[in-house]
C-alpha cells in the first residue's frame, strides 16, 4: 500500500471513470460519467486461461490488454474488495458519540476481533443508523457502525494490478455495499423491513441482508459454478446456493432475535440465477426478483445488467459524496487529541532554544 499521504481524486473530480469488478473468469467493466453519474456503458470479458492470479502485474497485464481491446482507454478506475476478502463487524456506540471519536472507538473495538493482526489491517467504517434514546429505557438509542477491514497486502494488491494496467486507482470499496447501494436505487426498500441482496459470481455467493436501504449483515459463501454445460453441475451449484443462502438468511434471524428477511434480489450472470430465484420463490418470501438495473440506468446494447450490479452500484455510490463511504484508499483515521501538558513542555524547549540562539547570535556580534 502505498505510503503517500496525498489523498486520491474523487470520481467526482473527473470527466469520466471506470468500474471494475472481476472474479477468476470474467472482468466486468462500467464506464461511467463522474460529477453526474451515467453509465454510459458496460463490458465483460474473459480473462486469458492460466492467469495466475498470485501475481498482480500479470493480473494487471491482462487488465490493460482488456482495456485497449475494447478502446476503453485508461482512466481513473474504482474496484472492490470481494466480502470474502475482508471482514464486516456490527458495532454499536452509545449515543451522543461525537462524529471525531467514531474512528478511535471503532479501531479500538474491532483489534480483538479481526483474524490479523491490526497494524496489517486497512480499516474503515461506515456510519449505518443513529438512533434518538427512548425515554424510561436505559442505554437505548445511539450510533449502529459497520466496521470493515482487509489486510495491507490486499490494498497493495489492487494497487499493483492498477499500475501495471496502466491506470490510476482512486477508490477501493467493498463489494456488499456497492451491491447495497445498487438495490436501494433500483428497488423500492420498506424502511422497516429485511431484504436479502444476494450476488452470485463464479466464485462465491455474497449474501447482504438490508434494513430500509441500510447494510446490516453480509456473509460471502464459497460455491463455484460449474465450468462446462452438466445439468447435474448446474443443479448441484443451485442447490448448494440455495443452501447457503438460507443458512445466512438463518444466521441473520437469530442474531437480530427474530426478525426475518421478507424479500430477496438476486444478481449475476452465472446463467444459474433464474434457476436460484424460482427455488427462492417456492419459500415464504413477500418477494423475490432480479435485480436488474438496465432499465433504471437505461444501460444499451445489453439484454440484462445484472452481473454489473457491483460495478455500476461502485461507480454510483463513489459519487455520492457521503462521508460514510468505504475506501480502503483513503481510510477514516482516528481524531489525534494533543497532550496539553507535552505541547506547553515543547513550547517551553523550544522558546529556551531561541533565546540560547538569540544569545549566542549577541555575543558574536558584539
Amino acid at each position: 500500500m502505498s505510503k503517500s499521504t496525498k489523498k486520491n481524486r474523487s470520481p467526482r473530480d473527473v470527466k469520466k471513470f471506470l468500474a471494475v469488478d472481476f472474479d477468476r473468469r470474467h472482468v466486468r467493466l462500467a464506464m461511467l460519467d463522474g460529477p453526474a453519474p451515467k453509465v454510459r456503458r458496460v463490458v465483460r470479458a474473459d480473462w486469458p486461461d492460466g492467469l495466475d492470479f498470485h501475481d498482480a502485474h500479470a493480473v494487471g497485464a491482462a487488465l490493460g490488454d482488456l482495456l485497449s481491446e475494447h478502446k476503453l482507454g485508461r482512466p481513473p478506475v474504482v474496484m472492490c474488495v470481494p466480502r470474502g476478502q475482508g471482514v464486516l463487524k456490527p458495532l454499536h456506540l452509545p449515543y451522543g458519540t461525537q462524529e471525531d471519536e467514531i474512528a478511535g472507538m471503532v479501531r479500538f473495538q474491532v483489534q480483538g476481533e479481526i483474524p490479523f493482526p491490526i497494524d496489517q489491517t486497512v480499516l474503515d467504517y461506515s456510519v449505518e443508523m443513529q438512533t434518538e434514546p427512548v425515554e424510561g429505557q436505559e442505554a437505548s438509542g445511539g450510533v449502529d457502525v459497520l466496521a470493515a477491514a482487509v489486510q495491507i497486502e490486499t490494498v497493495s494488491w489492487y494497487e499493483q494490478v492498477a499500475s501495471a494496467a496502466g491506470v490510476k486507482l482512486i477508490r477501493l470499496g467493498l463489494r456488499p455495499y456497492a451491491n447495497a447501494h445498487l438495490a436501494a436505487v433500483c428497488c423500492e426498500l420498506d424502511e422497516n423491513k429485511h431484504a436479502a441482496i444476494v450476488q452470485l459470481t463464479n466464485e462465491e455467493a455474497e449474501i447482504s441482508v438490508l434494513t430500509g436501504e441500510h447494510l446490516v449483515f453480509s456473509r460471502s459463501a464459497t460455491v463455484k459454478a460449474p465450468t462446462f454445460e452438466s445439468e447435474r453441475r448446474l443443479a448441484e451449484f443451485v442447490d448448494d446456493t440455495v443452501a447457503e443462502i438460507l443458512r445466512t438468511l438463518q444466521g441473520f434471524t437469530a442474531m437480530s432475535h427474530g426478525e426475518k428477511v421478507s424479500s430477496v434480489f438476486i444478481a449475476g450472470d452465472t446463467g444459474s440465477e433464474d434457476r436460484v430465484l424460482a427455488m427462492l420463490d417456492q419459500l415464504q418470501f413477500e418477494r423475490c426478483s432480479r435485480l436488474e438495473p438496465t432499465d433504471t440506468f437505461k444501460i444499451k446494447k445489453v439484454d440484462s445488467a445484472s452481473g454489473f450490479v457491483a460495478a455500476i452500484g461502485l461507480g454510483i455510490r463513489s459519487t455520492a459524496g457521503q462521508q460514510q463511504e468505504i475506501d480502503f484508499l483513503n481510510p477514516k483515521q482516528p481524531t489525534v487529541i494533543a497532550d496539553p501538558r507535552a505541547a506547553r513542555r515543547r513550547m517551553v524547549a523550544l522558546l529556551g532554544l531561541l533565546v540560547v540562539l538569540f544569545l549566542g547570535g549577541w555575543g558574536y556580534i558584539t
